[in-house]
């Protein structure tokens, strides 16, 4: 089986970090903060910076999603939690499926992190959102599943998440511990976990 991973609200709790360095970007470009509640964790950077900010002109959020990246890559991207028994349930699952990412962070990060955690070798695959290449999550994983013909499961927290599965016609597993709030009744074969390691009642398929 593929097991397709999202990263934030899924393996790790990326949010202390990336509000550190969105504060830092907002007050370098922006001249000022932000409410730290209004912030969804899971799209891509600039979106983040409209729901903070909305209304900002496309130049000041391209200023901040730059300002973002340089004291995300260097600095945020190792303020972070591991959610509990992550590393230890991944190496399970590797033993009778094929692991992969599929996340709106950048490569770089991503890679630092998993790298950090200790499980970077347990992927196959690796898909980061690119906007040059991938016009959504759905499309990351579309380009997962067309290399196999096996069964494939996304585990992720948010919308994005779901419908990545729902579009792609998989089966999806609910992070009910991540940062999303799925209110989708679309139909699909879709289970809720409470914890991580709940994964591995669903690890030979």
């Amino acid at each position: 089986m593929n097991l397709i991973f999202d990263l934030d609200g899924t393996l790790i709790d990326s949010r202390p970090g990336i509000v550190e360095s969105l504060s830092f970007a907002t007050s370098k470009t922006l001249g000022k903060g932000f409410d730290a509640d209004l912030l969804k964790i899971g799209p891509p950077i600039n979106i983040m910076i409209e729901q903070v900010f909305p209304g900002a002109s496309d130049r000041t959020v391209e200023k901040a999603v730059e300002c973002f990246r340089k004291h995300y890559d260097s600095i945020g991207w190792g303020i972070y939690n591991t959610y509990p028994k992550v590393k230890d349930v991944l190496e399970i699952l590797d033993e009778k499926n094929i692991l992969f990412i599929a996340t709106n962070k950048p490569k770089k990060p991503t890679k630092k992190i998993l790298q950090h955690m200790g499980v970077l070798h347990l992927f196959e695959e690796i898909i980061c959102y690119d906007k040059n290449r991938y016009q959504d999550k759905a499309d990351m994983v579309r380009s997962i599943k067309g290399k196999s013909n096996v069964l494939h499961k996304m585990i992720g927290d948010s919308n994005d998440d779901f419908y990545a599965a729902y579009d792609n016609s998989i089966d999806f597993i609910e992070c009910a511990y991540g940062y999303g709030s799925i209110e989708s009744t679309d139909s699909i074969n879709r289970v809720k976990i409470q914890k991580f390691e709940d994964l591995l009642y669903f690890k030979d398929g």
